[in-house]
């Protein structure tokens, strides 16, 4: 291994909390509510708003409409602010009720949430944020809030889970049973900029010179209990795996880099085989392509066992069969492609 990269991140997840206003983009659609609470309950607030509609006469973005219907939904175990995560957990609870979840950045939308199977009760939500603060808001008129995807001016059936529309429920029909085995989406079409792709990873086309194959096998060992706290979620450890042996076999379409398969049982499984495959590059696989990687000191030579440069004139040779006058293009495509290099000169 000569280079390892760890990236570290703060995982946040998605949940709703106190009020946040609309942008001006979607409280122009007049398709969107948004209750204006003050507690951390805008999920509940936006589901029950849905099952007791109040005319925009009455003014129903106030919190004292929905309030008297809090107990019709059952919420026990769920903390507030509502997580993403919990949403399945709230309609398996509420089994007439089904949700879905979009979401708004960059003033784009996209689903994040898509139900299983839409219950007679189908409520459609939309999650917003303003810095650190996000917030629950219903959605009343799904095709009036996406009408702005299109240049159809007639009524369009969107697929929850891709946001493409239709101009016939039947079309929506057909295309939603595929689109659902893909899972919540958001379809970009390119750019005129930028509407061709480019094939770039020509490495990715060279065939490999070897390639070992490994299995590790392992015992169940028992875990000491710990004591859990049954107010909260929890996983539970009961055993962990010990390596106990490892089998492995390198393959190549040359012989004699091939290697009979090698079987390990006992303890320090892990170290051995790391020791082994060590072993087996330093033996077998030092010289690839007449580019011979010298661990000792960590420098590449030609085949003429010379230190690799730009004024080198060797050859590329495979097993001492094959002999190949090449040019220092082809010497230094080899070296870059091999070991990532920039330049001839380059050590590791």
């Amino acid at each position: 291994m000569l280079k390892l990269d760890l990236g570290v991140a703060v995982y946040a997840p998605l949940q709703g909390s106190s009020y946040v206003k609309l942008p001006k983009g979607l409280e122009d659609k007049k398709a969107i509510l948004n209750v204006q609470n003050e507690d951390e309950k805008c999920f509940l607030w936006s589901v029950l708003a849905a099952l007791h509609p109040v005319h925009w006469k009455d003014q129903p973005h106030r919190v004292q409409h929905y309030k008297g219907y809090e107990q019709e939904l059952n919420v026990s175990g769920i903390e507030f602010p509502m997580k993403v995560k919990n949403i399945s957990k709230f309609e398996k609870q509420n089994p007439t009720i089904s949700i879905n979840l979009f979401g708004y950045e960059e003033k784009e939308l996209f689903p994040v949430y898509i139900t299983e199977r839409k219950k007679e009760q189908h409520v459609n939500l939309l999650l917003i944020s303003n810095n650190d603060t996000t917030h629950y808001c219903l959605v009343r008129n799904l095709s009036r809030l996406l009408a702005s995807l299109t240049k159809y001016k007639g009524k369009k059936f969107f697929c929850d889970y891709c946001l493409h529309g239709f101009t016939r429920q039947d079309l929506l029909e057909q295309h939603e049973p595929h689109c659902r085995k893909n899972g919540p989406q958001k379809i970009r079409m390119p750019s005129d900029n930028n509407d061709i792709l480019y094939f770039k990873d020509i490495h990715k086309q060279l065939k490999v010179p070897f390639v070992i194959y490994a299995d590790f096998e392992s015992i169940l060992i028992p875990c000491t209990q710990e004591n859990l706290n049954d107010d909260a979620s929890y996983t539970q450890k009961t055993h962990e795996h010990q390596a106990s042996g490892f089998c492995y076999i390198a393959v190549s379409d040359v012989e004699d880099f091939n290697t009979p398969p090698v079987v390990y049982r006992g303890e320090n499984a892990v170290e051995k085989i790391l020791e082994c495959i060590n072993k087996l590059i330093r033996r077998k696989y030092s010289r690839v392509f007449g580019l011979s990687l010298l661990v000792e000191d960590r420098t590449f030579t030609c085949t003429c066992k010379k230190r690799l440069t730009a004024n080198c004139r060797g050859h590329v040779i495979f097993e001492d069969v094959l002999h190949l006058q090449k040019s220092n293009l082809i010497i230094f495509s080899l070296f870059s492609i091999l070991y990532g290099a920039d330049t001839l000169e380059q050590t590791i």
